[in-house]
């Protein structure tokens, strides 16, 4: 509760000096909805705000139901961004309890926050802007998916992106202008990001810019944000929405089931707002953008999924489609490892003064997200080497630095565990180091709780399953040790590791390979990148729930657009992955329905 106080405060704090210029919020009219829509998107997060805006700007009579919030004004300030995770603009799924890993977290599960809100996480995310490798892509085409290679994905990439840094020519071929999202390399290099850096040149690494031609070394933060402010989806669905009437979006809207016709085509929604169950046609397609949690589970309410599990809970089967929730993949990183300093030697800002010079100049430390995210991708294990399977990223601050006020909260961390481990560095200044799988190889599920449309879906990553992933992060935090340990960072700074060992893992000899794995076990948990869970793949695969055109196996009229139909997840966090996702299935059915005018009244 306390937490939430504290945050709220600091909030008001930047609130008070702020005001959203220009026309009213569009999203506060609750539209007079039509009885039929040629799309119907289901999810305001991402990828549904990016196609539904595309849908009508392509003409078409488009509605587009969310079941949060319109984005509350503290989203446009990149500065808040953590605090939106104590706030009701997220989803507070649980991770269930894991069989080999996050044995330090409440219950061995933990928080699995999404957005819940138009723009869905890239309004509330961390907005770290990170395409992945181009290998990512090409690996998604050779799995069965024609056009989903790198070459073929980049001019999406472009369309949707503002840079708003230098370019070389060697960079210049792979970013755009003037596209609806805004992406600024980061200007604040602080004395850690400096340090950073210096560490990786002294591995014998070069700097890189992630998004262009190599993703291996290490990078200074590009974030989604223009001008000092958060650009996410939003800045595609608002404007549609002040300037286009045929596009239409509900707030506040909860679907229940896709409704399905005889034949098996999707021919409406059914969802609840305002307390009262309401029914809307649609005379071309429903489109699935609720993220790789909901989606899954909307599928399955409706009758498309594993039919044993469907029938489990009294969900009458229309399809049969045993790969719905299934391959659920994430990001797995692991918390805690953390160096102490001498007070005053980060230089870290103060948040009062930075919160002022914010409100009065649009400038400083809350023109970005708070606390370092310097990046480095590397491969540690077998393989290409130009391929990452491991990220890693500097943070300005120890898990301790709050004396668990926040932290705790956060990450889902009991305060008896916390203070058992980082009791005797409570309020110390320091930096930590996270490292998280890019490829992890374990593979879990989202299933159905129950039947209730209001129930949340169970989630099982199941991480560590795999046998790969252990050791990749063994080798994983050894690296990251190995950048706190250079001259440039560890000895700039008379950093002193946090040297205690893990209850838990007393039994291993400290710093062995055995004690490492044993502490990411207890230390690692979701990076919150779920996806995977509406495979795309070819129809010879018995596991695929969409195919290359995101179209749902069995049934007609019916598409899936968000980070669910990701067969492998990316080698980087998947906000720039999911637009660039959303930005291409528009094109998709656009060209599919080319020539065919809208026969709805406009």
């Amino acid at each position: 509760m306390i937490t939430r106080v504290l945050i709220t405060l600091l909030r008001l704090v930047l609130l008070a000096g702020l005001r959203r210029s220009g026309p009213a919020d569009p999203y506060l009219t609750p539209p007079s909805l039509r009885p039929i829509y040629d799309f119907v998107v289901v999810g305001g997060g991402t990828g549904g705000s990016v196609v539904g805006a595309r849908l009508a700007e392509a003409g078409w009579q488009v509605l587009v139901l969310e079941a949060g919030t319109p984005p509350p004004l503290e989203t446009t300030v990149p500065g808040l961004s953590i605090a939106l995770y104590f706030t009701d603009t997220n989803w507070e799924y649980t991770i269930s309890p894991q069989k080999y890993s996050n044995r330090f977290f409440l219950d061995r599960g933990g928080r699995m926050v999404q957005g819940r809100l138009v723009g869905g996480s890239s309004n509330m995310g961390g907005m770290l802007y990170a395409r992945g490798n181009r290998r990512d892509y090409d690996l998604w085409a050779a799995l069965g998916n024609p056009g989903w290679n790198y070459e073929s994905v980049l001019p999406y990439f472009k369309k949707s992106e503002d840079f708003q840094g230098h370019l070389t020519p060697d960079t210049e071929m792979f970013h755009g202008r003037g596209g609806p999202l805004g992406v600024t390399p980061s200007t604040k290099l602080s004395p850690v990001s400096e340090a950073f850096l210096a560490a990786g040149r002294e591995l014998g690494y070069a700097e890189v810019d992630p998004n262009a031609f190599s993703h291996v070394g290490f990078a200074r933060s590009s974030y989604t944000v223009r001008r000092g402010v958060r650009s996410s989806a939003d800045d595609w669905l608002r404007p549609a929405l002040l300037n286009r009437p045929n596009l239409h979006v509900l707030t506040g809207a909860t679907v229940e089931k896709i409704v399905l016709s005889q034949s098996k085509r999707a021919v409406g929604i059914q969802f609840v707002y305002g307390g009262q169950r309401l029914k809307v046609r649609v005379a071309r397609e429903v489109v699935v953008s609720a993220g790789a949690l909901a989606s899954p589970k909307l599928l399955m309410l409706s009758g498309l999924g594993p039919a044993a599990h469907l029938r489990k809970h009294g969900v009458p089967v229309v399809v049969d489609l045993p790969g719905v929730g299934q391959n659920l993949q994430d990001h797995f990183n692991v918390h805690g490892l953390t160096w102490t300093v001498p007070p005053g030697a980060l230089g870290n800002s103060n948040l009062l003064t930075a919160a002022f010079q914010y409100l009065t100049t649009m400038e400083g430390p809350f023109t970005e997200p708070l606390g370092d995210k310097t990046t480095a991708w590397v491969n540690v294990g077998s393989g290409e080497t130009e391929w990452p399977d491991l990220q890693c990223h500097v943070l300005s601050q120890t898990p301790a630095f709050d004396f668990g006020l926040f932290t705790t909260t956060l990450l889902s961390i009991s305060r008896q565990k916390y203070q058992s481990y980082f009791g005797p560095i409570l309020g110390s200044e320091g930096f930590t180091i996270e490292c998280q799988l890019s490829r992890p190889k374990s593979r879990g599920e989202v299933t159905l709780r129950s039947n209730d449309p209001n129930d949340y879906p169970i989630v099982n990553p199941n991480f560590l399953s795999h046998p790969e992933d252990v050791n990749t992060i063994v080798k994983g935090i050894k690296f990251g040790l190995s950048i706190a340990n250079t001259s440039a960072l560890g000895g700039r700074f008379g950093a002193r590791f946090h040297n205690k060992p893990l209850p838990g893992c007393e039994g291993h000899v400290f710093g062995a390979d055995d004690y490492w794995a044993c502490y990411a076990r207890h230390m690692g948990t979701s990076y919150i990148h779920p996806t995977g869970t509406c495979k795309m793949g070819p129809p010879e695969d018995p596991t695929s729930v969409v195919d290359e055109n995101l179209k749902v196996r069995g049934v007609a009229g019916l598409r899936v657009v968000d980070a669910s139909v990701m067969p492998t997840i990316t080698s980087a966090n998947t906000m720039a992955a999911v637009v660039m996702v959303a930005e291409r299935a528009a094109d998709l059915i656009t060209q599919e329905w080319n020539g065919y005018s809208s026969r709805l009244h406009k």
